[in-house]
């Protein structure tokens, strides 16, 4: 509720302190005293669009502060707690400079008149030929018929199946698309794996190929060596072999005998030698000059180079590549698996979301009806007996997050007018009537709390009617916070509180102020709205009556669940 406001160098308000309480408020004040000057403050503060033509003359900025005490659990509590602000209270001050700039705070901090519109709309809701009106809202229309018939939760559980749905979908859609750019680098995978299989690359054929091409490139070369190598080791006349068994011969003699040792070590370089001359002959015979085996190890190996150039890693990374490949393959197998049962789940919380939306759906047509009802008896005794409150539901095919519902409230104030938007169709008073049937007709039910404004809602009523709806906004006032601005003495009489907007005379010229008066003074607020300035003792005296019966009544109006 709203329970400070702060103005300074606003219009004709030079400073304004005032405190609000609970219950229904009343403002009255003669015609021009500056009652719309009070409603632009505080549309300011709830961030209007800047003005600096409302700037007092005299000065260079206007300031506003308007403090709303905060119910724990509510929408606001929940806004500011989400910003890590102050949940306990919220203060909405605006700043308006000559220029044109604008600055806006929430509870100290540096914030947005965007921010201030979001706050705004959670904790006042202003009635009247204004933005701030959500029943101009078309968006707001749902959450008022969920409110009127309890079907909050309802619409809270719709709400999180869609996140839960919405979620999924989205990373559902990330996968798929993952899977179609991974189905094309699949087919390069799988390519590539086939080539490599089919290459049949082994772990080190490289090095044993090369050394296969190099043995074969030089065959002819390689034997020539090779046989002059055996001439010189193992020629009959003058080969290596021949002169170190001829030193063995002469080493056999006994005369030798203390050169034993240099015995052994000859003979087992004739052994060394033998061994040498047997491996040498072996490496001969497989260094045959074959050039067709040679062109085979030559394109084997090309094959492998051109791989390796291909992929750019070394030939002898091959078989690791084509081991990695096919780890990819698998886990791209897998991505495909976890988009099958993703794409189920997907599908099982969309089946469950519009189960919800359904039944959400069939209990809000029922609460149209209800709420077209109540509306109805509250608008006759408005003396708006020919105005028809008319709910248009129509189901979309796709869910929301409010469900599948697009829903209106339509209007229609004569018994042959086409129902229309409340906006276009229902005029400043009409609309300020409506609005408060409405209201009222939620509030019986839902118990919300959300300060409301009504500003003249009294247009085109007098006598009976204005009583009823003076005896209506009191009820109101039972349940949340209620400030009217009023020209009628019936509805200024049902009041919890009463304000009173008057113009003085200053040095700085004609000023607006508001005050809370005394029942004393009320009387002659009320006395003045009967009969005017010259007050008299027969309007005094109707005053007081009035507000006699009023106090007489109890509020027995308010606590009946039907008025």
């Amino acid at each position: 509720m709203l329970s400070h406001l702060s103005v300074r160098h606003f219009a004709l308000v030079d400073e304004l302190e005032i405190d609000f309480s609970d219950g229904m408020s009343v403002v009255t004040g003669e015609t021009g005293a500056g009652k719309s000057i009070i409603l632009n403050a505080l549309s300011m503060a709830l961030g209007d669009r800047a003005d600096q033509s409302l700037i007092a003359s005299d000065s260079d900025r206007a300031e506003i502060h308007a403090v709303f005490d905060i119910k724990a659990g509510s929408a606001a509590a929940l806004w500011l707690s989400e910003r890590d602000l102050d949940v306990a209270e919220a203060i909405l001050r605006r700043i308006i400079n000559r220029d044109g700039r604008s600055r806006a705070f929430i509870n100290g901090s540096p914030s947005t008149a965007s921010d201030l519109k979001q706050l705004g709309q959670l904790v006042m809701d202003i009635h009247s030929q204004h933005e701030h009106q959500s029943l101009l809202r078309k968006a707001s229309h749902l959450p008022l018929l969920d409110a009127f018939s309890g079907l909050q939760q309802e619409a809270r559980a719709v709400r999180d199946a869609f996140e839960t749905w919405s979620a999924t979908a989205s990373r559902l859609k990330a996968l798929v698309e993952d899977s179609s750019e991974a189905n094309a680098h699949r087919q390069l995978l799988n390519y590539q794996l086939a080539e490599l299989q089919e290459a049949d690359v082994t772990e080190g054929e490289q090095a044993s190929l090369e050394a296969d091409q190099r043995r074969l490139a030089n065959a002819q070369n390689i034997t020539q060596h090779l046989v002059t190598i055996d001439t010189l080791l193992d020629d009959t006349d003058h080969g290596a072999a021949h002169h170190i068994h001829a030193a063995l011969r002469h080493l056999s003699d006994p005369v030798l005998v203390e050169t034993k040792e240099a015995q052994e070590l000859l003979d087992n370089a004739a052994i060394q030698l033998s061994e040498a001359l047997s491996q040498l002959n072996q490496y001969r015979e497989s260094v045959a000059d074959d050039p067709r085996r040679l062109a085979d190890v030559e394109a084997r190996l090309s094959r492998l180079y051109e791989l390796s150039r291909k992929h750019r890693i070394e030939p002898n990374d091959l078989p690791t590549l084509m081991t990695r490949i096919a780890s990819e393959l698998e886990a791209l197998d897998s991505d495909d698996e976890a988009v099958a049962e993703l794409a189920a789940l997907s599908a099982k919380q969309e089946e469950t979301l519009m189960g919800l939306a359904r039944d959400l759906s069939d209990h809000r047509a029922t609460a149209a009806t209800a709420l077209v009802n109540r509306v109805h008896e509250i608008l006759v005794q408005l003396n708006m007996d020919n105005a028809r409150l008319t709910i248009e539901q129509h189901h979309s095919h796709t869910v929301r997050d409010s469900g599948i519902d697009d829903l209106e409230f339509l209007i229609a104030t004569s018994l042959n007018q086409t129902p229309g938007s409340l906006r276009r169709t229902a005029s400043g008073g009409e609309l300020s009537r409506i609005s408060l049937a409405i209201q009222l007709a939620i509030t019986e039910t839902s118990g919300q709390h959300q300060t409301l404004v009504f500003d003249e809602v009294d247009v085109g009523v007098g006598g009976a009617t204005a009583d009823i709806l003076g005896g209506l906004l009191r009820t109101l006032g039972q349940y949340q916070q209620i400030l009217c601005v009023t020209h009628l003495p019936q509805v200024a009489a049902q009041g919890h509180h009463h304000l009173v907007v008057e113009k003085t005379n200053h040095k700085k010229g004609q000023l607006t102020s508001i005050t809370s008066i005394s029942e004393t003074a009320r009387v002659d607020e009320l006395a003045r709205m009967l009969a005017g300035q010259d007050l008299t003792h027969e309007s005094r005296a109707h005053a007081e009556a009035m507000i006699s019966a009023v106090a007489g009544k109890s509020d027995a109006l308010a606590k009946s669940p039907h008025i």
